[in-house]
């Protein structure tokens, strides 16, 4: 049988492994073989890079831009990152939220041109925006600028995203069709969709694939001889069999790359801005009051989007890998990659969180990975160009619809629904009243409306305000006064981790406010592994604000759930009950299951039910006053006149436990790592 112990872990951190020359070039397992380890991350990078370069393509011929600029950013991103210290695992390029930017900066080039109007802005928009990148992770920024994000934006952000991603995809689907005015004497030209055979040939080749896309990595799991065959390379091969096989020789044409952008010799290899005469004209850049004002603003925008879809894949990463990446350094080094890309002709990016995501799933976790894809892609470009114009239009678009759907929160549609449905009618069709509170679903309607028909920055910038200003409204009545709510914004969360006297079972005492600030703090605070088989999380001297305490309450069920253990949580506040009554309605079932690892009084996380008497036994001297007084408080009925008085009294409760526990040392683990 397994003893655990009451002693301090071991911090694991990316990138501070012992005996590596460079920090990130060694996996997190000392234990595995070193020869080993460098194959998988170079495998799993000349894997990810045929995903990332047809991504890219799609996402440059979306943005109005040169698919050879999108491609020469993707591996330049990734080979400086990989090298000068970015997160270990991250995916850099081209992404989606850059293409909005710039269908909004240039419009769509005219016929005989790759580029729209105004591309020679874009590259010194693309320098500052890597030095104010850089800038922002030397002045260490990131972990201050993540405490702002919370779940109810990351979803609106990511809903957003995927919606703009598949607007941008149907102009695959159109084609130039030009009329002479009798009138004027002049040819007229518009764009339109696609009709007749030609249309039924593109969305034949869309829909296969899609499926070869989305499907090919199941056949891995039964066959993992077919994990090395990389699903997009095999989805694009079936494309151009079946546009050159099959859909030429019956008489008709699907457009490829060579029709809309091609790659040519002249493109093969980056070079300085000012010298690419095929997108850059000097005489159109004109650097008076406007066109500086122009740039600025590209380059501010281009930065505040970049930097929150980096910190956001940083966080997914985390995730993976149950550790904590360097959120400023990776913003200081990603700010360098921007200003070498714009300085040669590249376009910048950021984190991308499709492709990262499938790399994590993968298995990746060092920088190798990262610099074998960005040499992968390099390859493709400088050598391989020639084959790319093969591929047709509508493969890419299926493999930009395969992204949609993998970014978009599909739970957030259950969530919206069941807020806005009246009462009534949520009682006919058995709904909870409210999945979440109506303020978070607003946060992420807004957020979602204001990508649409503005920019993500605008709705992310919304979607804090509103975040804020409800919360701040929250506290504040349950608090009476603001200086409640300057205590609770101040007030760090922590946790006291005991073992049980029969070591079956662990137990944490949480304490500090559960909300968008703290609920990323919350999730290390548990040592998943090394825990026994049994966990009780103590809440008494915590509250649960938004739906963020919610999500990291969740993930921390799902964690533990991943490797065979049960959770249970006890002595939950007022406040509590009243998020995850919610979050569950009058009922007692979610209407949204899939969106949480656990179903209160139904699923994986139990509130209360624990043996009372073991746990007193476990609990240490200096909590029992307040556990005696949790307890009596539990079971006594709210007073409605004195709700201010009771919340000041648990804020100076929190913040003396906070003082008074930071004089003794208690064996909590800062960063911990999930071995699979």
């Amino acid at each position: 049988m397994r003893s655990y112990e009451n002693k301090p872990l071991k911090v694991r951190i990316p990138g501070e492994n012992v005996g590596s020359p460079i920090k990130g070039w060694r996996p997190l397992d000392p234990m595995a073989s070193t020869v080993s380890w460098y194959f998988k991350e170079i495998l799993l990078g000349a894997v990810i890079c045929f995903t990332l370069a047809l991504e890219t393509i799609g996402f440059a011929l979306s943005a109005n831009i040169d698919a050879s600029q999108g491609i020469h950013a993707a591996w330049i991103l990734n080979v400086v990152c990989g090298l000068f210290g970015g997160r270990p695992g991250i995916i850099t390029g081209f992404s989606g939220a850059s293409t909005a930017l710039f269908r909004f900066f240039l419009p769509k080039p005219v016929y005989g041109k790759t580029v729209g109007e105004g591309i020679e802005y874009i590259y010194p928009s693309v320098i500052l925006c890597g030095c104010l990148m850089s800038i922002f992770g030397l002045l260490r920024l990131g972990d201050r600028t993540m405490n702002i994000l919370s779940a109810s934006v990351m979803i609106g952000f990511c809903c957003g995203l995927a919606i703009n991603i598949c607007k941008s995809q149907f102009h695959f689907y159109e084609e130039k069709v030009c009329e002479f005015n009798e009138m004027t004497g002049k040819k007229v030209c518009h764009e339109e969709f696609v009709r007749g055979i030609k249309a039924v040939w593109m969305a034949v080749i869309t829909i296969v694939v899609m499926l070869v896309k989305e499907y090919l990595p199941l056949i891995g799991r039964r066959w993992p001889a077919f994990k090395l065959v990389p699903s997009p390379l095999v989805a694009i091969v079936v494309s151009i069999v079946i546009e050159y096989a099959i859909v030429r020789p019956s008489g008709s044409k699907t457009p490829n790359i060579n029709d809309v952008g091609p790659f040519l010799k002249e493109t093969a290899f980056p070079m300085p801005f000012w010298m690419q005469t095929r997108f850059y004209d000097e005489t159109k850049l004109i650097l008076d009051g406007q066109g500086w004002g122009k740039i600025f603003t590209q380059g501010v925008l281009l930065f505040g989007i970049g930097t929150v879809e980096s910190l956001m894949v940083i966080e997914v990463m985390n995730q993976f890998t149950a550790t904590v990446g360097h959120n400023n350094q990776h913003m200081a080094v990603l700010g360098l990659a921007n200003v070498i890309s714009g300085f040669l002709g590249g376009v910048g990016g950021d984190a991308m969180i499709g492709v990262t995501t499938l790399n994590g799933l993968n298995g990746a976790e060092g920088r190798v990975s990262s610099v074998s894809c960005g040499i992968g892609i390099m390859l493709l470009i400088m050598v391989a160009y020639p084959i790319l114009n093969f591929i047709p239009v509508a493969a890419i678009g299926g493999i930009m619809f395969v992204v949609v759907i993998h970014i978009f929160k599909w739970y957030s549609i259950d969530m919206v629904i069941c807020a806005l449905v009246p009462s009534r009618v949520g009682r006919i069709l058995h709904l909870p009243s409210r999945k979440v509170f109506r303020s978070d679903v607003a946060i992420i309607v807004v957020i979602v409306l204001l990508t649409f028909y503005y920019n993500q920055l605008y709705g992310i910038l919304a979607g804090i305000g509103i975040n804020f200003l409800v919360f701040a409204l929250q506290v504040k009545t349950s608090g009476g006064s603001w200086s409640y709510l300057w205590r609770v914004l101040n007030t760090p969360i922590h946790a006291e981790r005991t073992l049980d006297e029969s070591c079956d079972r662990v137990f944490y005492y949480v304490r500090g406010p559960l909300y968008f600030k703290s609920f990323r703090v919350f999730k290390t605070l548990f040592d998943y592994y090394n825990d026994p088989p049994k966990i009780v999380i103590y809440m008494e001297d915590s509250r649960m604000y938004d739906y963020s305490s919610l999500d990291g309450l969740n993930k921390v069920c799902k964690l533990y759930k991943s490797i065979g253990k049960s959770v249970e949580v006890m002595n939950l506040s007022e406040m509590s009950k009243l998020v995850i009554q919610e979050s569950d309605g009058s009922r007692g079932y979610c209407c949204c299951s899939k969106s949480f690892g656990f179903q209160w009084m139904l699923g994986d996380i139990v509130v209360g039910g624990a043996d009372e008497e073991k746990v007193k036994t476990a609990k240490p001297k200096d909590n029992d006053d307040t556990s005696n007084s949790s307890e009596s408080n539990s079971t006594a009925e709210p007073d409605e006149n004195n709700s201010a008085d009771k919340a000041e009294a648990q804020m100076d409760d929190m913040v003396e436990a906070q003082q008074n526990s930071s004089k003794e040392p208690h064996h909590m683990p800062s960063v911990l790592y999930l071995q699979k």
